[in-house]
């Protein structure tokens, strides 16, 4: 027989795991670049989900950020998180589920939820191009010091950010062009004050949206420097606030750097 066939045909030594069995493949070496403390998370299919959760104790010696008079507190800071990871021969499905609760004991009104979220999808068209869209939101509290704020408040107002984005990438050979559009809606809560008056924000409500045209040359695999240039443009709902200030606006920039390899299989 020959010596490839010989081999194929061959029991694993007595003693020893059989290096094709899938109880070997599971129990392999971790390579020298794999965490060895990285979650393993739990599988769905193809999907694999990530949870986490952390407990915090510290001290913040003022927490509200007062220009006058404050007083620090012992902070209790509870974090927890779910990510998603798709393991498909094509396309790819990413997710976060994130969010927080600071807890100030010692000072009245302080406490602080905070949270975000995406989910986005990426779809290899064919070889050459990609699809991707994503949905996300943001959610933190105004600080009672802070510039845009500034007054005594019973509670911190919330502040919430939605949005969607899309975009394609074409490949020609090492050069990649990509276009990206994003829409952005920005609400502000009403803030109670300590005297009983309700503080209207509605003026700093608003919606954006940007677009971004992105250049990058393969040089070697792993390596794409880019340029690229983006526009936006910012619409609140009131054109004047309540200071009697436009603060509608329009931006344009660019920004040149490396991006990691990103190509459909």
């Amino acid at each position: 027989m020959a010596p490839a066939v010989v081999r194929e045909v061959q029991p694993p030594l007595v003693g020893l795991p059989d290096p094709s069995s899938p109880l070997s493949q599971r129990r392999r070496p971790r390579t020298p670049n794999e965490d060895p403390y990285a979650q393993l998370g739990l599988r769905l299919g193809a999907i694999t989900v990530l949870p986490a959760i952390q407990e915090s104790v510290g001290y913040d010696s003022n927490p509200n950020r007062a220009s006058g008079p404050h007083k620090g507190s012992t902070v209790l800071r509870t974090d927890g998180e779910i990510r998603l990871q798709s393991d498909w021969s094509a396309h790819a499905l990413t997710g976060l589920l994130r969010g927080s609760y600071s807890a100030y004991p010692d000072v009245k009104g302080a406490d602080r939820p905070e949270g975000e979220g995406r989910l986005a999808l990426r779809v290899d068209v064919s070889r050459d191009t990609q699809a991707e869209v994503e949905g996300r939101f943001l959610f933190d509290t105004q600080r009672p010091g802070s510039p845009d704020l500034n007054a005594a408040v019973t509670e911190r107002p919330l502040v919430a950010t939605g949005g969607v984005s899309a975009g394609v990438t074409q490949r020609f050979n090492r050069l990649l062009i990509g276009l990206r559009g994003n829409i952005d809606r920005t609400v502000y809560e009403d803030a109670k004050l300590t005297s009983g008056v309700v503080f209207d924000q509605s003026d700093r409500d608003s919606i954006q949206y940007g677009l971004r045209l992105r250049a990058g040359y393969e040089l070697t695999p792993g390596v794409i420097p880019f340029a690229q240039v983006l526009a936006d443009t910012r619409v609140h709902d009131i054109a004047v606030d309540s200071a009697g200030f436009r603060r509608d606006s329009d931006g344009l920039g660019m920004s040149a750097g490396r991006a990691s390899r990103s190509r459909a299989r």
